[in-house]
């Protein structure tokens, strides 16, 4: 048990609440539009489900015998909880593209998805990927520190 509260305890240090990016409406509607045009969140959620054999393993790592109906049971206490933070999630990772590229940049890429923008794609998006790394980070940080409570009732009553 006392392994149990380390996890938790663990996961609820790691949450940090998500830093929101000031920008104008049109730019951030235009970055809203172009993450729409790959797949949106729900591209989001689904590598987050992709990586619930990773997740389920941490918890396997302290509770050796957790079996995988608890760990589904797990992943689906998590899994809401990522879906309620989704819209601010958004929020934020529209800000962050905003911020990394010009609004020229963002219409081309709607009106050309297959621009490179003239060879510079490759470094904006490098510095795009390690901020919304760090942005998902944190939102499944505090997504986990939600879901915690319910957690740890399903395994206090196994």
């Amino acid at each position: 048990m006392k392994t149990l509260v380390t996890l938790f305890a663990a996961i609820a240090l790691m949450s940090v609440v998500p830093t929101a990016f000031a920008q104008d409406d049109s730019h951030l509607e235009l970055a809203q539009a172009v993450i729409a045009q790959v797949g949106g969140t729900e591209l989001v959620l689904t590598e987050i489900e992709a990586s619930s054999p990773m997740i389920v393993g941490a918890f396997r790592a302290n509770i050796p015998d957790l079996t995988d109906e608890e760990g589904d049971q797990i992943m689906s206490f998590f899994m809401e909880e990522m879906r309620a933070l989704m819209p601010q999630f958004s929020a934020d990772y529209s800000a962050m593209i905003a911020r990394h590229m010009t609004e020229a940049d963002l219409r081309e890429m709607l009106n050309d998805p297959e621009t490179t923008l003239d060879g510079r794609l490759t470094e904006i998006t490098l510095l795009i990927n390690n901020d919304a790394n760090a942005l998902g980070e944190n939102y499944g940080a505090q997504a986990m520190t939600n879901a915690l409570p319910r957690i740890q009732a399903l395994i206090a009553n196994r």
